[in-house]
């Protein structure tokens, strides 16, 4: 008997669910190609799965799924492996900035070796770049603010200017009898 500790039986049934559902799919498509029935399979169920076979809605998944695996001409869209979108987008655009652009899924403008030093200008010269626009917003923000300085230190025309030295209880109207 094989025993595990409890912690562990997520990690194993997902692990055995892949790999299970993998190698059955795999059965499944030898079978479907060979048209023969193997020995561990009931024939009831041989026949059941070749009428699914048959099906429309089989056939729409199964071409949908050729169509995803890609053609000899230019291949999935989805070969990324396991990086993320924002990892493999970054990586684009860092080759695109800093090495110049691939082709065919080589980096050019690097040299044979594609030489670290290249590597670090690129980087060097994308942080002056950075600095640059940096220290451009600070000025555009400190102008911002000495626009609204200078408009908070004008005086206003909608108010009529008290200049006399006397009590302000002569401006105002008592209205009570």
């Amino acid at each position: 008997m094989c025993t595990w500790e409890s912690r562990y039986n997520l990690v194993i049934g997902t692990t055995f669910e892949r790999k299970a559902s993998a190698r059955l799919s795999s059965w499944l498509k030898s079978i479907r190609d060979s048209g023969e029935r193997p020995d561990w399979m009931l024939p009831h169920v041989f026949d059941e799965l070749g009428q699914y076979w048959n099906t429309y809605k089989f056939k729409a998944i199964s071409d949908q799924a050729k169509m995803a695996r890609g053609s000899l001409k230019g291949g999935s869209l989805h070969t990324g492996g396991a990086k993320t979108v924002g990892t493999v987008a970054r990586e684009m655009i860092w080759k695109e900035k800093v090495v110049g652009g691939t082709h065919k899924g080589r980096c050019y403008g690097l040299g044979s070796r594609n030489n670290v030093r290249y590597l670090q200008l690129g980087l060097e010269e994308l942080e002056r770049k950075r600095v640059a626009e940096q220290q451009s917003m600070s000025e555009t923000v400190q102008q911002i603010k000495e626009q609204v300085m200078n408009l908070a230190r004008r005086p206003t025309t909608s108010a009529p200017d008290d200049t006399d030295d006397e009590s302000d209880e002569d401006d105002y109207v008592d209205l009570t009898p």
